[in-house]
């Protein structure tokens, strides 16, 4: 078995534990959020970067 197949395996077997304790919306929102959060912080970075 796969570096990647085993996971897969263990994602999928989370998402479905989050799924069946009601979880899996708020933490995939969570998870968005913080990606959003981050690429704000980094957007001034990137925007105003200064030529070498």
């Amino acid at each position: 078995m796969s570096a990647s197949s085993i996971f897969e395996r263990i994602r999928s077997d989370f998402d479905d534990f989050l799924e069946e304790e009601g979880l899996l919306a708020d933490v995939e929102a969570a998870a968005f959020k913080r990606v959003i959060a981050y690429q704000l912080e980094e957007l001034p970075m990137i925007l105003f970067k200064p030529s070498a």
